[in-house]
């Protein structure tokens, strides 16, 4: 028995791969994410301190958003211990190098583990090293 398979279809059935502007809101999920800038920084200063990255010569990307839940209830944003399908961060860069997001434990502007009530927002940052 034959099949004929046209390729055109099985391609428009995937999803297509969306990529957002700095300052362009995307739906992901229950979730609203505006990034609002992105810098290379060496070290983050906290009131009581510095972070810097464990291996010498690394950096953190510092990513600026804002985050909307669009769920009825309160959720939270990259929960601390994440469970089947919770939202993650990973930078891709290049040809294929992805990085993955880092908790600055104690720093208060860190969006990591965010309660968020249903229709609210929250101003923060997300690390990347």
């Amino acid at each position: 028995m034959e099949t004929d398979t046209n390729p055109t279809e099985a391609a428009s059935s995937e999803e297509e791969e969306k990529i957002y502007n700095i300052g362009e809101a995307a739906q992901l999920k229950d979730w609203e994410i505006t990034v609002a800038s992105m810098q290379i920084v060496p070290t983050v200063s906290a009131d009581y301190g510095e972070f810097r990255p464990d291996e010498e010569g690394n950096q953190y990307a510092q990513i600026a958003a804002t985050v909307s839940n669009k769920e009825k209830q309160t959720d939270k944003f990259l929960p601390f211990f994440g469970f089947g399908d919770d939202v993650s961060v990973k930078l891709l860069f290049g040809d294929g190098y992805e990085f993955s997001a880092t908790q600055l434990l104690g720093y208060d502007k860190d969006l990591h583990d965010a309660s968020i009530n249903p229709l609210s927002s929250q101003e923060g940052e997300i690390f990347v090293r």
